[in-house]
Parts: C-alpha cells; structure tokens; sequence
C-alpha cells in the first residue's frame, strides 16, 4: 500500500485538531475472529506454524463489503489453558486476502510462492498473560491497513510461534481482530 494512500484511510478516520477518532467511524466498527483447536507434537520451535495436525488456516469474517478496505486496530488473543505455555514469546499472525497453501502443525512457516499475491502483511501477538484459569493479550495500536479481494469478506491467517514454546495439544487459541472500515 502506497503512502499516499495509507495518508488518505489515516485523514478518513482521524479527527487530527482534536486527536482522536472521527465520530461517524464508530458505527463502522466489526469483528473478525477465529479459532485454532492445536494439533500433537507438544513443542513449536521459533518460526514453527501453530495449527492442528492436518493444519487449517483461520479465516476472519471481516463483517465489510468485498473489495473494501479497513484497519485492524487491535487484537484479543486467548488460550483456554490455565497457565502460557512454556517458552511462549507471543506470535507473529501472518495474513492473506486469499486462502494461503495449508502448513501442518510443527513445520517452518513459509510463504509458498504461489501465494505471494495474496500476502497483505503480520501483525504481532504479545506474550500472553495468565488469568488463572485462562490466558490472554490485548494488542492495541496494531493499525494495519488491509484491502480485500474482489470476492471476499475475509482475510486469512496462519499463526506462527515467536519464541520456541512448549504446547499442549487439543487446547483452543483464539483471536478476535479489531476491524474499522475505511
């Protein structure tokens, strides 16, 4: 995305003499949110793709028109597990205005070659937190721009470890993205 244009979303959704959000913008606001049920094989080396043993690629109903253009503003991770996991240093979500080629659970991320055209940028999930009986992380300020693709509501994603972290299998990890429509 040129700089110009990421000016033009920023004057569009930012009321810059008062310093803060246009009002109208508040009306635009959607979810999009996805689960990942995590496969066998207990420990993700730094890079590995986190996902079931088949792998699956988390999809996030963006709730916007398709063809149109928002901004993740923040994300909501959790883990129903009472305890981070062993080594964990957060993730880094890569995402996609297609649905990418499908990694297993435990392999190096990659961004296979025939879906570069569908690659739109990362964002990073912080260290989660431990809340007692569950996990989680609010990552405010992420500010991505993204653009859908003609025929699509969703952006995709594929959720890779940032540190090497211990797992354990069958738990759930879920992210919630913060969307504003532009």
């Amino acid at each position: 995305m040129s700089i110009p244009r990421l000016t033009e979303i920023f004057e569009n959704i930012f009321d810059g003499a008062n310093d803060r959000l246009k009002v109208g913008v508040q009306s635009n606001l959607a979810e999009g949110s996805d689960t990942i049920t995590i496969g066998t094989g207990a420990a993700h080396a730094s890079g590995d793709v986190v996902s079931t043993d088949a792998g699956e690629i988390l999809q996030f109903d963006t709730g916007l028109p398709a063809g149109t253009g928002g901004v993740i503003l923040s994300t909501l991770t959790t883990l129903g597990q009472n305890a981070v996991f062993l080594g964990g240093a957060g993730y880094t979500l890569y995402l996609f205005n297609a649905s990418p080629t499908v990694q297993a659970t435990n392999v190096a991320f990659d961004i296979a070659d025939a879906d570069l055209s569908k690659y739109i940028g990362k964002i990073q999930i912080s260290t989660l937190i431990d809340n007692g009986s569950n996990c989680s992380k609010t990552d405010t300020d992420q500010n991505f721009p993204f653009k859908l693709a003609a025929a699509d509501t969703k952006i995709y994603g594929k959720l890779v470890c940032t540190g090497a972290e211990t797992t354990v299998s069958s738990k759930i990890i879920a992210i919630k993205n913060n969307i504003v429509l532009i």
